[in-house]
């Protein structure tokens, strides 16, 4: 695992494929019809008697853009998921401890098609860094890869503070 994007061909049939990408990610691909999904992890209850798929994120497959997961856990017991998606963050909530989501949604984070960070400080704050003030997303997918900032929030994401410059030059990719 990690930046070397391992592939794999099916041994039943050519045309499929499995890759490895960074993160320890897992993705089956159809060279056919182009399909790409996500290999899910599946947990059993049971001894290994049977088996269940757990956590599955619903995304429509035209917003997929990778799969570059945070969560964080908010101050109900609640898990707030963001991801890169083809319009910037997208979101999802968990109210079980991740046994189910709700459909991937646009977050209200504007932020173009590029890594971010959230992530929760000791002192119980989110911490979010991300490109752009927090009502921009600053250009179009590598264009707007530009001013890395840092925003707090005490209220779980519901309203954010700062906008404290990390980076101003253009083209700063990875927080």
């Amino acid at each position: 695992f990690g930046d070397g994007f391992n592939t794999l061909v099916d041994p039943r049939d050519p045309e499929v494929g499995y890759a490895m990408s960074q993160g320890g990610n897992l993705m089956r691909f159809d060279t056919r019809t182009g399909e790409r999904k996500p290999i899910r992890p599946l947990f059993s209850a049971d001894g290994g008697k049977s088996f269940h798929y757990r956590g599955i994120v619903p995304m429509p497959d035209e917003d997929w853009n990778s799969w570059e997961f945070q969560i964080v856990e908010r101050s109900d017991g609640s898990l707030w998921l963001l991801n890169r998606t083809k319009y910037g963050i997208g979101e999802s909530f968990s109210y079980d401890q991740g046994h189910t989501w709700t459909p991937m949604q646009p977050s209200d984070i504007a932020h173009p098609v590029a890594r971010f960070y959230i992530g929760r400080l000791n002192s119980g704050k989110l911490l979010l860094i991300k490109h752009g003030r927090m009502d921009e997303k600053s250009g179009k997918w590598f264009g707007g890869r530009e001013r890395l900032m840092a925003f707090l929030s005490d209220d779980d994401g519901e309203s954010w503070s700062g906008g404290l410059m990390i980076d101003e030059r253009k083209q700063v990719s990875y927080p």
